[in-house]
């Protein structure tokens, strides 16, 4: 069974006059408290992993006087990412640049890029063009599964691959079997063209062109990557390979690179998310590392069961969650 070493967390020297140390336990304290270099926060559920973060930039900016302006924090839905800014604005920080990965790549393709004056795809014009694609007007494809071949594009997006490349093949391979695996690349590649012709620009392309434009130019990645000094990643358990790649070129230059998340919790793996990539950031990046596995929000026999389920799992931390609530709980079956 495979296991990720223990995670101790460092003990801080908290002036009394913080207030964002108010309450928070030795694990949070040391996870606002950090300043500089790269940090993999792991936060197990319930463990105030929110609290942890909009604290630590709000630190950021009143106590190391950092300019607002300068910290991005990207989550992974819009209802996270407006939560948050709501808690960071409720501490006085109006200016930081919160939001969803998406919402960040759409603004970096809106400012001057050739996909400026695209069309975002809000009413999916592409499982529409894709169906066509398949029919007898063009491929003629009569057993193909939309919905699997559909599946098979977002996954291929989400590593940035294009019809041609050998991760997208060998996965169609994987799918459909060798000679279906060539209908499904070439259903791919007519996608693309077609939402080329159309100036059709889908969710998916947010982040693949984003980083084509970041990765294809030294000049454009310096004036994006310029724009932060801090950057904040949160639920990065369900992160895409591309969006990692992306924060990579944001983050190079700095290494002022925080993420946080539960590998424990990870549940788009569909989408191309893997559990593995907040475990291989802590030793790409050389990052500190910190495990908050204290459970604020459910009560001890609720935290017994999850400690026994995630046990059985492959990859998990040794240190199981302690209840915190003082309340036992009831689990109805």
């Amino acid at each position: 069974m495979r296991r990720v070493r223990a995670a101790v967390a460092e003990q801080t020297t908290i002036a009394p006059i913080a207030p964002w140390y108010a309450g928070m336990n030795p694990e949070q304290c040391a996870a606002i408290g950090h300043d500089e270099g790269p940090l993999v926060l792991y936060a197990s559920a319930g463990s105030g992993k929110t609290a942890c973060v909009v604290r630590r930039i709000a630190r950021l900016v009143t106590e190391r006087g950092i300019a607002g302006e300068r910290i991005l924090a990207v989550t992974f839905s819009k209802k996270a990412a407006d939560e948050m800014n709501h808690r960071v604005t409720a501490l006085g920080v109006t200016t930081a640049r919160v939001g969803t990965w998406h919402s960040l790549c759409l603004q970096i393709l809106k400012d001057g890029t050739k996909w400026a004056a695209w069309k975002v795809d809000d009413k999916d014009r592409a499982k529409v063009l894709l169906k066509e694609i398949l029919g007898f007007r063009h491929m003629d494809w009569k057993k193909a599964d939309l919905r699997s071949i559909r599946a098979f594009i977002t996954i291929c997006k989400a590593n940035a691959w294009t019809a041609m490349d050998d991760g997208a093949q060998e996965l169609a391979r994987e799918r459909f079997g060798v000679v279906d695996a060539r209908r499904a690349c070439e259903a791919f590649a007519r996608l693309d063209a077609f939402c080329e012709a159309e100036g059709l620009l889908t969710f998916d392309d947010f982040l693949v062109f984003a980083w084509r434009y970041l990765a294809g130019s030294e000049e454009a990645r310096r004036k994006w990557a310029g724009k932060w000094d801090y950057l904040v990643q949160d639920e990065c358990q369900d992160a895409s390979p591309v969006q990692c790649m992306i924060a990579e070129l944001l983050a190079r230059d700095h290494r002022n690179y925080m993420v946080v998340g539960d590998f424990q919790h990870s549940l788009y793996s569909f989408r191309g998310a893997s559990p593995e990539t907040i475990i291989n950031f802590e030793r790409d990046w050389s990052a500190k590392r910190i495990a908050m596995t204290r459970n604020y929000r459910s009560g001890s026999a609720i935290v017994q069961a999850a400690n026994a389920v995630i046990e059985k799992a492959e990859l998990h931390l040794p240190e199981p969650m302690t209840a915190e609530r003082g309340v036992a709980g009831s689990i109805k079956i």
